[in-house]
């Protein structure tokens, strides 16, 4: 029997910490050579309205010892808008009942049977966290108790609950453009952990004496100047766009979630001539070529630092930067899904669907 589990079950069976932790080690075998994980595919197709397209992205990933490999696909309306003064993306419900659709496919690889689908929302803001978190736990000052946030949305809150989980943060700075939304994030959350949030009213509020600065937005240009930290920070991000090249130039080592992607970081502005080769995009670049190599000397692999093969902080003043980028996803979707699985398995939850249903007696 496979098993649908719906984002209320993944809800109820998923906790962050040990997200974390399975996440952790799915990254510490991929280090090993033990796991793989492909680039993300995103296929666009024109719509009826103008500046929405459909977009279809997959992306798979294994870990062998956990017997087991998922694929994700999200099949959705995006666009890209200025709201509060930043370009977003935008996540649009076209399916009906303004509803998403974004599945997790779950298979052994003993048995090449479908173990689960799983709606993907909740895993998908736990996995993401969950690795900036991975990186705090590595690269952060030991005592770091002072969180600066940028965002006040579903993967903020995701963003905290997972730096909670490894360190002994009491107090949080947030920003995002709405006002009202960033107070009213401030008051819930804060009552729901226990812990001292305020809301400011200015970005560079975030950074003031904070150890941890994590931005969790959906923004295409960056929340945070490098003018504004103060040294021994540990920087965090999710869209490969949230830190300014000051940023950048600061910090002592700038890690990555694995190799093979970070192109689309250090050169934000590559996905607008897509008609360019590399060679040819960066002689576009002008006087600004040189940050590629700049940069590149900093770039260290968290997977690496996992299991000894570079070394990560070697001092409390040191800045570093764990970016939320690369070919890793997979690891991160299987890692948090087999938990999930293994938990409701164990505690009898999911609507089952026949395995037959799912299997055929011919050869493909």
């Amino acid at each position: 029997m496979a098993l649908y589990l719906s984002n209320e079950d993944v809800a109820t069976l998923l906790n962050m910490k040990d997200c974390v932790s399975v996440l952790e080690d799915g990254l510490t075998e991929l280090g090993k050579g033990a796991a793989s994980s492909t680039n993300r595919r995103d296929s666009y197709v024109p719509t009826s309205t103008p500046d929405v397209f459909y977009r279809l992205t997959t992306m798979e990933g294994s870990v062998a010892k956990l017997g087991a490999i998922a694929q994700r696909i999200d099949s959705e309306h995006v666009a890209w808008r200025r709201i509060g003064g930043a370009m977003r993306q935008i996540e649009i419900p076209a399916a009906p009942r303004n509803r998403y659709v974004g599945l997790v496919y779950l298979y052994s690889t003993k048995t090449c049977e479908l173990l689960a689908i799983l709606n993907d929302s909740e895993i998908q803001r736990s996995r993401v966290a969950g690795v900036c978190a991975v990186g705090a736990k590595h690269l952060a000052v030991k005592d770091a108790k002072a969180l600066g946030l940028y965002g006040s949305g579903w993967q903020a809150e995701a963003m905290v609950k997972a730096i909670l989980a490894v360190r002994p943060i009491t107090s949080i700075k947030v920003y995002s453009p709405n006002t009202k939304h960033r107070v009213s994030f401030a008051k819930r959350l804060g009552k729901e952990l226990g812990v001292n949030i305020t809301a400011v009213d200015h970005p560079r509020d975030v950074t003031k004496h904070a150890d941890i600065i994590a931005a969790a937005t959906n923004a295409r240009e960056p929340v945070c100047k490098g003018r504004w930290f103060e040294q021994g920070v540990y920087l965090t991000g999710i869209g490969g766009q949230d830190f300014d090249d000051e940023s950048w130039r600061r910090c002592n080592f700038v890690f990555l979630s694995a190799k093979g992607f970070h192109e689309k970081i250090l050169m934000k502005d590559r996905r607008k001539r897509p008609d360019l080769t590399w060679d040819q995009f960066m002689g576009s670049r002008g006087p600004d070529a040189h940050l590629y190599k700049e940069y590149s000397k900093k770039i260290r692999y968290l997977p690496d630092l996992l299991v000894g093969r570079v070394p990560g902080r070697s001092s409390d003043n040191q800045i570093t930067l764990f970016q939320k980028v690369g070919t890793t996803q997979g690891i991160e979707f299987v890692t948090t899904a087999k938990l999930v699985y293994d938990a409701a398995k164990a505690q009898g939850m999911g609507k089952k669907i026949p395995s037959v249903w799912l299997t055929q007696a011919t050869p493909q």
